[in-house]
């Protein structure tokens, strides 16, 4: 009996031990679940079929001009309304999207010249017969210029073929928007054909369908940052060379909605192996480098969309033209500029609310602002 009872308490002793064992061993995996850091999901996801949106593009730009005959100040704004439509998604997640330009405004100023229009603003075109007149002087020119090649543009549509994952593969209606955009403008053989050659179907891809070069590659945590880099063969042009970082900033439930906050800094370099364009029996090669480019950009993580961004860039910028025959021609341009560029979804208050849009100030007066400090003075105004 005794021996029994000896026993009994061993069990009891073991068994109250084991307890403790697997009560301390339940606590502490139940803290470090709830100490361990929520990862976040930044993905793409294709739009429902059927589903349409309206993206306005402001750029702001505010700086000198330097050439032969001194500095003008200068400061350009323009707006363009895109409305974007996924057309449909075939079984193997490859969607269609067709992207339409609405509308286009701008109003620049340099020294005493100003253009501005808006397309919305602009009366119907002449018909063949009543052919415009031909411009006269270099203004009129560019005028004339600019404004043919935006009643080209508004009503004109793309078509992308899209991959899961958010890259653009296949970019389809560029060469109708360039023959509209150039027919029976003065010199437009040539000019068209520089274009074309600056901006190939790969950089609109690259420039129209870019979001999933900003996104992770895997979940990512409050403060992690993570690096992107995108290529663009600009022709005679040269390369151009984008790098950055992205730093999750925070996630907040707003309305019902979980948006995360994302910081940027970026750095653009363009005219890397550039041969030069070639008008008018002339060369004129550009060289373009920014450095410290800051921003900020919000992402829906339910609708796993972008819904808005924003950055500010400080820009230097060279043109050089020369002729090989006529060296006494040559001369060369410089221009020193602060750019902020801001996307958003037409219609969504919650994005308007959380960030405010900001006009760049002339460089030389005041450094450009990181736009995620705006109305968030604690965060951080880089990213190491």
């Amino acid at each position: 009996m005794k021996r029994t009872r000896r026993m009994a308490a061993v069990l009891r002793t073991a068994c109250g031990v084991s307890g403790m064992m697997t009560a301390v061993l339940t606590a502490a995996y139940v803290v470090g679940a709830v100490q361990a850091p929520q990862e976040y999901d930044i993905r793409y996801k294709h739009f429902k079929p059927g589903e349409a949106v309206v993206m306005q593009i402001t750029n702001d730009v505010v700086g000198t001009m330097s050439f032969g005959f001194g500095t003008q100040n200068m400061t350009q704004k323009t707006r363009q309304w895109a409305r974007m439509e996924c057309l449909q998604i075939e079984p193997d997640g490859i969607a269609k999207v067709r992207m339409t330009f609405e509308r286009m405004a701008m109003d620049m100023n340099v020294g005493p010249f100003r253009m501005a229009f808006d397309s919305a603003d602009e009366p119907a075109p002449q018909p063949a017969s009543q052919p415009t007149s031909t411009p006269t002087d270099m203004a009129s020119l560019q005028d004339t210029m600019v404004r043919g090649m935006t009643r080209a543009l508004v009503g004109h549509s793309l078509t992308a073929t899209i991959s899961p994952d958010g890259k653009c593969l296949k970019l389809e209606g560029m060469k109708e928007m360039f023959d509209k955009m150039f027919k029976e403008m003065p010199g437009a053989e040539q000019f068209g054909k520089t274009f074309k050659e600056m901006f190939s179907e790969d950089t609109f891809k690259d420039q129209l369908f870019g979001t999933a070069t900003w996104l992770p590659t895997r979940p990512v945590r409050i403060g992690e940052v993570w690096n992107i880099e995108q290529r663009m063969r600009m022709g005679p042009m040269g390369n151009a060379v984008v790098k950055g970082k992205n730093r999750l900033l925070s996630v907040e439930t707003i309305d019902g909605r979980r948006i995360a906050r994302v910081a940027v800094t970026m750095n653009m370099e363009m005219g890397e192996g550039a041969e030069g364009l070639k008008v008018a029996g002339q060369t004129v090669k550009t060289k373009m480098t920014s450095t410290g480019g800051t921003g900020t950009w919000l992402w829906d993580l339910d609708r796993a969309r972008m819904i808005k961004s924003q950055q500010i860039c400080p820009m230097e910028m060279t043109m050089q033209t020369g002729s090989s025959s006529q060296p006494g021609e040559s001369f060369t341009i410089t221009q020193k500029l602060n750019y902020a560029t801001t996307v958003e979804y037409i219609g969504d208050e919650l994005a308007a609310r959380l960030l405010p849009d900001e006009t760049p100030k002339a460089p030389g007066t005041q450094e450009a602002k990181a736009a995620h400090q705006m109305g968030t003075a604690t965060q951080p105004t880089a990213i190491e």
